[in-house]
């Protein structure tokens, strides 16, 4: 898993919605099988995601943050179960792994 960046992977407009000074925004990209026919697909797929509350008139975002991960089950190609809970900071980070990251960040800082 990586962390979602970059213009072609942000929220259309559509999925954004300003109350007063907050902006909620829901992203459901859906998805994306390349290079390897559906029916092929068996096994169990992860997704994580970060949920967070922006303040539009300051442009801060909310230091908490909800975190959840979604897991896909498919057999011969067919989706045969699905789950979503809330996972800690430290499991999303690993799921997307910040994790490893932040301590090559923090070893490429102490030298």
């Amino acid at each position: 898993m990586e962390t979602r960046t970059g213009s072609d992977e942000n929220p259309e407009k559509s999925q954004i919605a300003n109350t007063r000074n907050s902006q909620f925004v829901y992203d459901s990209p859906g998805m994306s099988i390349t290079g390897v026919p559906k029916v092929t697909l068996n096994g169990r797929y992860d997704v994580a995601f970060s949920l967070s509350e922006k303040n539009t008139k300051t442009g801060q975002v909310s230091a908490k943050q909800f975190y959840y991960r979604v897991t896909l089950a498919f057999v011969k190609g067919k989706l045969v179960g699905y789950q979503a809970i809330p996972v800690s900071q430290n499991e999303f980070e690993k799921l997307t792994g910040q994790d490893k990251k932040k301590e090559k960040k923090k070893k490429k800082e102490e030298k």
